[in-house]
């Protein structure tokens, strides 16, 4: 099978598309997916350069991609929920096999749900990482919040990436933000509703023509999702008491460890002493500060799903490519590894069904 891999830590331009062979079931909870679409996240070109390699170190040739939607070829005998031919969605974990970007992908039944039929596997394979990562940290929000988030000030920058596009809309639509806030470039100001929908975002600052501290009341920020590694940049709009949870901030060994159990404790040590720095820093300003690694599991997805259906997520694809286009998919991780000009998700596609 055709597989988006490398042969060494790398950077886009020199991704691969290598013949491997295909994965064959190798546990009860095993299902053997033929991949329609499959997403890229900013993680994936990280972890392909190498920023895992001392907490995970990868075997190569390492298959890239976590986020896939597809038909259900085969299924370990354990497995109940599916059966071949069903549509299902999901997200491969970060640890182990990776390779959704491929023809097939072998994932467990424990990270897939049936895919919405209201939607592509394009739009499908673009939302486990990102629409699971947003709704685990908006619920945390929800939680530590008095009140929770229902009428009160919300701040997302970069409204349109991956993860704030999902996430302006969970506020809005699922936890009832009063206001809310975020960033785009100019291009991009009148795309906002066109991808989100007319009254999600309340207020659009174009950030690279306008000031944002001076268009954000300071101190009037009850919530600030930071998908961007702006924390330190805007703590001044926070009020006090108000919460930031970052997805971007180096988080404590203790989140990492989530993801990566077999890091070496030294540096989960360090990363605690870290983020304790970064939390005093935020507390120096009367604000609280969080540092989190979501994981992706199936109550996860499945509560995603429901949101689709629902018409209170919309999923939020800026750029496809097929998966012989290799030129394509290079062009559009480099856009990624840069961090900036993209929209929503890139999705590869393979076919749709």
């Amino acid at each position: 099978m055709l597989s988006l891999a490398i042969n060494s830590y790398t950077t886009p331009s020199n991704y691969e598309l290598l013949d491997l062979s295909t994965p064959e079931l190798s546990s009860p909870t095993d299902v053997l997916v033929k991949v329609h679409a499959a997403s890229i996240n900013p993680g994936d070109v990280k972890t392909a350069a190498g920023a895992t390699r001392v907490m995970m170190p990868l075997t190569f040739p390492y298959k890239l991609g976590l986020d896939l939607s597809g038909t259900v070829v085969r299924v370990g005998e354990a497995v109940t929920e599916f059966a071949e031919g069903d549509e299902v969605f999901g997200m491969l974990p970060l640890t182990t096999r990776g390779g959704s970007v491929a023809e097939y992908a072998l994932i467990s039944s424990t990270r897939l749900v049936h895919k919405p039929t209201s939607i592509s596997h394009t739009e499908a394979a673009s939302l486990p990482c990102v629409a699971v990562t947003a709704l685990q940290s908006l619920e945390r929000a929800n939680t530590v919040i008095e009140g929770g988030l229902s009428g009160k000030t919300v701040f997302i920058p970069a409204g349109l990436s991956g993860t704030g596009s999902i996430a302006v809309q969970l506020a809005k639509r699922v936890y009832g933000a009063g206001k809310v806030i975020t960033t785009v470039s100019t291009s991009k100001i009148g795309k906002v509703d066109e991808f989100l929908g007319a009254g999600v975002v309340d207020q659009v600052i174009d950030y690279t023509k306008e000031d944002v501290l001076k268009l954000v009341e300071k101190g009037s920020v009850d919530f600030f999702y930071d998908t961007a590694g702006a924390s330190m940049q805007y703590i001044s709009v926070m009020k006090k008491g108000g919460l930031i949870i970052s997805i971007t901030t180096m988080p404590s060994g203790k989140e990492v460890a989530k993801l990566m159990p077999d890091a070496p404790y030294s540096i989960l040590r360090v990363l605690d002493v870290l983020d304790w720095v970064n939390r005093w820093r935020v507390w120096w300003w009367g604000a609280r500060l969080e540092a989190r690694v979501e994981t992706v599991d199936t109550s996860g997805v499945a509560r995603v799903s429901q949101l689709v259906e629902e018409g209170k997520v919309k999923a939020v694809v800026g750029r496809t490519a097929d998966l012989n286009d290799l030129q394509g998919i290079k062009d559009a991780c480099a856009e990624i590894k840069a961090g900036k000009g993209g929209l929503g998700k890139f999705v590869v596609v393979m076919s749709e069904g």
